[in-house]
């Protein structure tokens, strides 16, 4: 599990996490979650694991049919949409691409942010298959 609390933090997560995939040859598995905090505050929590290796993961995605433009994360993506878009993704492709620069901060933390965000975007049914 890893806390990330403020932008910096969940930006650094998210390369963490890609960084401990290529050097453990294997692809890490997460999810995002919102931790409720003291003083009406959030943050946010990665919860990892190592399910398959990239063999596996790639022969498993090529099995996806998903759109072939990614969905792409800027600066000014708002955060529900992209959850939102994600869910729809998932619920018609059985998988969902994000495209994202991994050296700005804003991107990587409002990607993580949506991420998290999946559960309450109000498809039940879909939100707990990517939980």
């Amino acid at each position: 599990v890893i806390g990330a609390r403020g932008e910096a933090a969940a930006a650094n997560a998210m390369r963490s996490l890609a960084w401990a995939s290529e050097i453990g040859k294997s692809p890490i598995d997460f999810k995002v979650r919102w931790e409720e905090e003291l003083n009406d505050e959030r943050s946010l929590r990665f919860f990892c694991e190592i399910r398959e290796t990239w063999t596996e993961w790639k022969k498993r995605w090529t099995m996806v049919d998903t759109p072939e433009k990614p969905l792409v994360v800027t600066p000014h993506t708002d955060v529900t949409k992209l959850s939102t878009a994600v869910v729809v993704r998932h619920r018609k492709f059985a998988g969902a691409a994000i495209k994202m620069k991994a050296q700005h901060d804003t991107v990587l933390s409002t990607a993580a942010k949506a991420l998290a965000t999946i559960p309450s975007t109000g498809r039940e049914e879909v939100g707990k298959e990517l939980s």
